[in-house]
Parts: C-alpha cells; sequence; structure tokens
C-alpha cells in the first residue's frame, strides 16, 4: 500500500487486520481501500465546489437543490447497500469492484453535496451534520470492505448445495427402485 492508502486506511479501517487476511482477501481488500481512497479524494473535491455553486448562485433555491440531491442519495445508497459481493461469482471479480465503485461513488457524492447546502441552509447544525456524515460514511466505507471479503461466497455455497441435491436425488431414485416411498 502507498503511503496515502495507509493514511486512509489508519483514518477508516485500522481494525481490520490486513495481515491476518488471506492472499485473496488482501488483494480485494487493498484494491478497496484504493478505490474507497480515490473516491475521498473526489468527495474533498467536490464540497467546496458545491459550497461555491450553492451560495453564488443557488442561496434562494436551497430546498430544491436539497430535494434533488436527496433522490440520488437514496437511489444510489439503496442500490449500494443492497448489493453484494458475496452474490458476484469470483470470475467478475474487477466488474464489482468497478458496479461498486460507481454506486458508491454516487452515493458519498451526493452525501457530501447535502450535507454541504444543509450546513448552508442550517448553519447551526453544522456539528451535528458534520458527525452525522462522517461516520455514515466511516460505516459505509467498513461494510464496503467487510462485505468484499464475502465475493463468491453464494457460488461456493451453491456448489456445495449442489453436491447434496445429488445426493438426495440419488437416495430417492433408490426408494423409488426399491417400492420405498417418499410420501408422508
Amino acid at each position: 500500500m502507498n503511503f496515502f492508502c495507509k493514511i486512509y486506511y489508519n483514518l477508516f479501517l485500522n481494525k481490520i487486520d490486513i495481515n491476518k487476511l488471506k492472499k485473496e482477501q488482501k488483494e480485494i481488500t487493498i484494491i478497496n481501500i484504493k478505490k474507497h481512497l480515490n473516491i475521498f479524494i473526489l468527495m474533498s473535491l467536490i464540497m467546496p465546489y458545491c459550497y461555491f455553486v450553492i451560495t453564488n448562485y443557488y442561496i434562494d433555491k436551497i430546498d430544491i437543490v436539497i430535494s434533488s440531491l436527496l433522490g440520488v442519495l437514496l437511489i444510489s445508497g439503496t442500490a449500494w447497500f443492497t448489493m453484494t459481493f458475496g452474490a458476484i461469482p469470483i470470475s467478475f471479480c474487477d466488474f464489482a469492484v468497478q458496479i461498486t465503485a460507481h454506486l458508491f461513488a454516487s452515493f458519498a457524492f451526493s452525501m457530501a453535496a447535502v450535507f454541504v447546502a444543509a450546513s448552508i441552509a442550517v448553519p447551526f447544525l453544522s456539528p451535528i451534520l458534520f458527525l452525522c456524515f462522517f461516520t455514515l460514511y466511516s460505516a459505509s466505507v467498513k461494510y464496503d470492505i467487510v462485505d468484499a471479503l464475502k465475493l463468491g461466497i453464494d457460488e461456493a455455497i451453491y456448489k456445495q448445495a449442489k453436491v447434496g441435491r445429488i445426493y438426495f436425488v440419488g437416495e430417492l431414485k433408490k426408494k423409488k427402485n426399491t417400492g420405498g416411498t417418499c410420501d408422508k
């Protein structure tokens, strides 16, 4: 991990001991840390831009700005939290990281813009809004990193379940051939 990834890791993910992870888990974790660091940098650039645009052009339409951003925040947040790495086959690992990067970026950017707009609208609530923003962002990053460790688990469960189904179908055929019944 490079210097900035280490700082980001220590800020948001220090409870995950990356050295105790298996090789594949460590690789996906480092890929995800880089993904989240890039999104964090872009989000940090978006926030001052939003402040400038809102205060100079849309100060009298702040309710419309917040309402517009909330739609994106809710849709992208719901889609991102609903998707799980566990449901994605290992062969689609790169694609999974790309999908989650796009959904999380949309969620993080709209969340940052809502934070900025709400802080402009109600400045005395800014400290509380910041705590909510920071903890939600931090929890989301941790959720995504841990969720990535489940990559391909549904595929593995399916393969194990298939072995069980084959066994039970064989047992049912034996019963049928020997005159046994499956009915209660």
